[in-house]
């Protein structure tokens, strides 16, 4: 068994070192083949590098192309990265260009990486709903005063006498799943926001 394993480990090294693959998914599912983890891991690393040198090629390319515009200059060779050396990055030519379309344009550089948290930070809503409430079954709709409109997204059934306008209050649980409760009423039912 160890013995088609060095075999193997050979052959993809052999592949790897002469360059013939030309498709990156087919290299991958070599390397996922190979059953020694220090072996398997060295293929990972050895496609991850050459996938990096060809892509800081490729960005650097256009880049020498338009500081010599007119001028015929011989192209530029990247050095190979040493041994164990991190692959190369390519250096961000018109960064704000990168920047906008990297980040949504609804976000500002200020709120950039704090979306999520902001999220968290508003864990319940508190409104009426806009019109009578006679309970849920099934996919209830709750049109709310505050413009918003909830469907009952889960099971289950509560049958009241009608009321209007009541007071309700929405909460995030565990998981993005949340919670309607209606005041007066000791139950909740799960919702998901379609307006």
């Amino acid at each position: 068994m160890r013995k088609r394993h060095r075999i193997i480990a050979a052959a993809a090294f052999v592949f790897f070192a002469t360059g013939v693959a030309a498709d990156v998914g087919t290299e991958l599912r070599r390397c996922a083949l190979i059953d020694v983890p220090e072996t398997r891991l060295a293929c990972y690393d050895k496609l991850s590098r050459s996938e990096a040198e060809r892509a800081a090629a490729t960005a650097a390319a256009p880049a020498v192309a338009g500081t010599v515009a007119g001028s015929a200059a011989a192209p530029v060779a990247t050095p190979p990265p040493a041994t164990g050396a991190p692959p190369p990055v390519a250096a961000a030519s018109g960064s704000t260009a990168a920047a906008d379309e990297s980040m949504p344009s609804s976000a500002s550089e200020s709120d950039f990486g704090l979306e999520e948290q902001r999220a968290q930070e508003t864990k319940l809503i508190q409104s009426r709903i806009a019109g009578t409430f006679d309970g849920w079954s099934g996919k209830t709709e709750f049109p709310l005063e505050n413009g918003q409109v909830w469907r009952q997204s889960a099971g289950g059934k509560l049958v009241t006498k009608a009321v209007e306008s009541p007071e309700v209050e929405i909460r995030r649980g565990f998981m993005g799943v949340y919670y309607l409760k209606v005041e007066g009423y000791n139950r909740t039912v799960k919702v998901q926001r379609i307006k």
